[in-house]
């Protein structure tokens, strides 16, 4: 798969210089929102440990990207519903979209954003906010 994005994309977000805005759209559908959620988190790891926060990071980032795509929002709104602790925007956009919602995502989603802070839960959005985000 071509990560670089398209050529017309501001790099102001990771996600939006490694997706673009095709793939964003694309990610109205669970499977490519899932398979790029799976893209960007990745990072090689090969510990227990590891591949506990990178799956659950995953879980997250592709619910953002799947609210992205179902409501036509961009990279830059995905990163601002990143970055906002408490923002239930996208969770409201599945909410409304509950139907082409797979099982389970809601329900794990919803739990992520309106969770109160654990070192899991921290550990889990610092990985989201570094997918996302463009480096420092």
């Amino acid at each position: 798969m071509d990560w670089e994005g398209d050529t017309d994309v501001a790099t102001a977000t990771r996600i939006g210089a490694l997706l673009g805005p095709e793939k964003i759209r694309e990610c109205a559908d669970p499977v490519k929102a899932d398979l790029y959620a799976r893209a960007v988190i990745s990072d090689g790891s090969q510990s227990a440990e590891s591949a506990f926060f990178e799956e659950n990071a995953r879980f997250v980032l592709r619910a953002y990207l799947l609210a992205a795509g179902l409501s036509g929002s961009s990279a830059e709104t995905v990163a601002e519903w990143v970055a906002a602790l408490y923002d239930e925007t996208a969770l409201r956009v599945l909410q409304e979209h509950a139907e082409q919602v797979p099982a389970g995502w809601l329900g794990a989603f919803e739990e992520y954003v309106k969770g109160a802070p654990t070192d899991t839960h921290e550990t889990i959005r610092y990985i989201v906010r570094t997918a996302v985000m463009a480096a420092e």
